[in-house]
């Protein structure tokens, strides 16, 4: 079995503290299922599904939400990034590499979308972007929320949805509620956008708990 390495979306899970007192500086529950599940991907060569109308949007939407980050930032153009970087550790394919680093989230909706904070509160996603900086060797990185608007098939799959879970029937005056309330061209850019700085540290905390979690992998397998 190949030498296990963490992806940097995925540090998260890993670093994710134990629920018990007693059980501080072991694994959590949470690490040990991601890694259970790797452990099965990579001996019978099968993949976990993950999937959510969140997901799918997000990588539907992707060139979307990077050209009206590029408009919000008056045109500049900016590239999606292909490559794939990996060290002995980490592994991850940033979104946009600049100076600094540019990952784009795109929200599902005005509710999901961080309209009012002023500082990053998905843990998950600052140590995701202090892996790419790790990767990258760059010192400021930056998470960018964008409210794009969401496809037709996916906004069809939530009027189906709610047909479902309601059990009412779609009437046109429904399905207009739900596809205003799932696109956002009337609301002004400024206000479509937010960016959340992300400072290098030391993530020498993740090296440890990859290394613990290879001990772990050959206790197990």
């Amino acid at each position: 079995m190949e030498k296990f390495k963490i992806r940097a979306s995925a540090i998260g899970q890993i670093m994710a503290s134990p629920r018990a007192k007693k059980d501080a500086g072991n694994l959590s529950q949470t690490a040990k299922t991601y890694v259970h599940n790797w452990i099965l991907q990579k001996k019978y060569n099968r993949k976990k599904e993950i999937s959510s109308v969140h997901i799918k949007k997000g990588n539907s939407v992707e060139h979307d939400s990077i050209e009206l980050y590029m408009e919000f930032c008056g045109g500049v153009y900016l590239k999606k990034n292909e490559q794939h970087f990996t060290n002995d550790y980490i592994e991850g394919t940033p979104d946009i590499i600049t100076p600094e680093l540019i990952d784009i989230k795109s929200s599902w909706d005005l509710f999901t979308f961080p309209y009012f904070n002023e500082t990053l509160e998905n843990s998950s996603y600052e140590f995701q972007m202090q892996g790419y900086m790790d990767l990258i060797n760059v010192a400021k990185s930056k998470i960018v929320y964008v409210l794009a608007d969401t496809p037709s098939e996916l906004i069809n799959a939530e009027v189906r949805k709610q047909q479902y879970t309601k059990g009412i029937a779609i009437t046109p005056e429904l399905f207009d509620e739900i596809k205003y309330n799932l696109t956002f061209s009337d609301i002004k850019i400024e206000d479509r956008i937010r960016e959340f700085e992300v400072l290098r540290r030391d993530i020498s905390e993740v090296y440890e708990r990859v290394e613990m979690i290879r001990n772990y992998i050959k206790k197990i397998s």
